[in-house]
């Protein structure tokens, strides 16, 4: 998106497009990772609850750091700021929290709803 900003890629499509575009190869990377990882987890750990949690929340991140790498850069623009200069940082801190916090969250809710 930020390369596109730059040579000026988004004077013929709408930026929601853009937005769009990206949020679906970030559900398809997610899924493809999120399910690799899920079950390389569960050969390694032997446990399906554990594979299930790290292929949702890798499939989760993947959606949310793809939309969010779409959108920040656009908004950055928006607001008369260059996007190169600071969307790479903002980009990576919210997609390693929202990652942290998924990863944990559902870790925490399938502990407590399936009592293991």
């Amino acid at each position: 998106v930020t390369r596109g900003i730059a040579i000026g890629d988004f004077q013929f499509i709408s930026q929601v497009k853009g937005i769009l575009k990206e949020s679906s190869v970030g559900v398809v990377i997610g899924l493809i990772t999120g399910l690799a990882a899920g079950v390389l987890v569960y050969v390694w750990k032997g446990s399906v609850f554990v594979g299930a949690i790290i292929a949702i929340s890798m499939t989760m991140n993947a959606i949310v750091a793809a939309s969010i790498g779409a959108a920040v850069p656009l908004l950055m623009k928006r607001l008369n700021i260059d996007p190169a200069a600071g969307s790479g940082v903002i980009v990576t801190m919210i997609a390693d929290i929202f990652g942290f916090f998924s990863f944990l969250g559902l870790a925490a809710w399938g502990l407590n709803y399936f009592s293991i």
